[in-house]
Order: structure tokens, then sequence, then C-alpha cells
């Protein structure tokens, strides 16, 4: 399954990017994001995972922050989107910032952030595309589901494939 492996890649990255040894990708121009109240809290209550993950965002007067590093999978991707995207989630599992959420909690906002991004099932990709997506998929700490327990592979029977021709 195409999207399954695509968002276990996705996640990977996103979720391990501040682990690595390379560490988060600096900005050459810092990004401004604008954010809501709740966000903003839930940044403050999370700035540390937020960290470990690979952002690093700064407050920029009222209702903004820059955004001076991101995890390096989103390099070459919209990683303003991503980080608002995932700044929303995190606000809405917190209730506005009201409660401290736990390291499972913000896997779970960066699993959501990771399936909107992942491609699409039935989304055509060039070959080298799924060459490269199931060679990322071998460096993932767990290729055999995604981050929400849908498995990547699938086994048909004979039969069930015989009938889809």
């Amino acid at each position: 399954d195409q999207h399954v492996a695509h968002e276990r890649v996705l996640f990977d990255r996103l979720w391990n990017a501040g682990r690595v040894a390379e560490g988060p990708q600096p900005l050459l121009l810092p990004a401004t994001v604008r954010v809501s109240r709740s966000e903003a809290l839930a940044l403050e209550e999370h700035r540390g995972l937020l960290e470990q993950m690979g952002f690093q965002a700064e407050p920029f007067g009222e209702g903004s922050y820059q955004l001076r590093a991101i995890p390096r999978a989103l390099v070459g991707r919209n990683y303003q989107t991503a980080f608002a995207d995932l700044l929303a989630e995190l606000a809405e599992q917190s209730h506005g910032g009201q409660v401290q959420l736990q390291p499972e909690q913000v896997a779970a906002a960066a699993a959501g952030r990771s399936c909107k991004s992942a491609v699409k099932a039935g989304q055509p990709l060039a070959e080298s595309e799924i060459v490269q997506l199931l060679a990322d998929l071998r460096e993932t700490d767990n290729p055999y589901t995604c981050p929400h327990g849908r498995p990547v592979f699938l086994t048909y029977s004979e039969a069930e494939v015989q009938a889809l021709l």
C-alpha cells in the first residue's frame, strides 16, 4: 500500500529528525508563520518535543513565530504548512494548551501530519519513485505498518489477483 508506506517514511523522518546526527536543517531565511492563541500555547508547551523533531521557532510579534529550522525530512516540501498543521493538531489535542501532551500524543499529531502529506492510494508513481519509496521504507524503524497500525504489505491469493484482472 503506497500510501501507508509513504506515511511510515514521512513519520519516521519527521519524528526522528532531531535525533539523527545531522540534526535540523537551519533555514537561510526564517519563515514567518501566523498562529492562533491556542497554537501559540501548544507550541510553547511542547517546544522541547518540537525541537527534538527538528522544528526551531521563536516568537515574532503578536500571533507570529519565525521558523528558523525544520526537520530534514521537510526539505523541499511545504514545511510552513506542515508546521502550521502540526501546531493545529497539537492545539486541538491539548485543548488550547491547557493539557500537557505526552510524547506519544505528539507522535500521534506527527502521524496525522504524515498521513495528510503522503501519496494517495492509487496515485500514479514513476518507477524511480517506487524504487525510492521502497528504499526509504527499508530505512524506517518499522517498515510493516504505518504510525496508525495499518499494514504496509498486503497478501492476495492468486484467485484474488486473477479477479482483479
